[in-house]
Formats: structure tokens, C-alpha cells, sequence
């Protein structure tokens, strides 16, 4: 099993919904990344490209393959600081292993 397996599989079993992101399969998320800074327009942006609807406190937000936007990366530390409670994951083949923006309490 991998990083990317196990952490859907936990996303299934404890949350809500998993909302997974491919940055080396979407070109498209890196345009969401880019256009703005604002947390709150990425996720719209997200919801409206996806036609899905995020829950912060009740979902998990996976993204995978990360270290291909540096402004997706850059965004993590203001999920930490605005979305402290939030269940946000990121993967990347070239990050070693998974990174939490928070570890959350279950």
C-alpha cells in the first residue's frame, strides 16, 4: 500500500468526505493556486471546478503532488494559520513522505 492509498482509506474511515487533488494530473489546479491568495477564492475555485462542496471542519483535502506549485505550496501555511481545525494532507513523490498541515486529534 502507499502514502496515497492509506491516507484516502483514513480520510474514509474517519471524515466525512475525501476531496483528492492531483497537481501532476490537473493542470488546472495550479491555476487556482496562482490566480489568488485568497483561501477562500481557492476553495470556491475548488468547488466550482470539481462541482463538489468542501466542508473545513468536516472533510479532508488531500493534495498530491504538491511540490509541482510552488504557490499551492506557499498556501499551507495560511491553512495552518486561518483553517487551524482543518483536515489537510499533501503528497508529493518529491517530498518524501505525506506532510500534515495539522495532525489532527481523533
Amino acid at each position: 500500500m502507499g502514502k496515497t492509498y492509506l491516507l484516502k482509506s483514513w480520510g474514509r474511515e474517519k471524515l466525512k468526505n475525501v476531496h483528492y487533488f492531483n497537481f501532476d494530473r490537473d493542470g488546472q489546479l495550479k491555476e487556482i493556486f496562482a490566480n489568488t491568495k485568497s483561501l477562500q477564492s481557492i476553495i470556491k475555485n475548488l468547488e466550482i471546478l470539481f462541482k463538489i462542496k468542501i466542508s473545513l471542519a468536516d472533510d479532508l483535502i488531500f493534495f498530491d503532488e504538491i511540490q509541482t506549485s510552488n504557490e499551492a505550496l506557499n498556501s499551507l501555511k495560511y491553512f495552518a494559520e486561518e483553517f487551524p481545525n482543518s483536515y489537510i494532507v499533501t503528497a508529493g513523490s518529491l517530498l518524501g513522505l505525506p506532510q500534515a498541515v495539522k495532525r489532527p486529534q481523533l
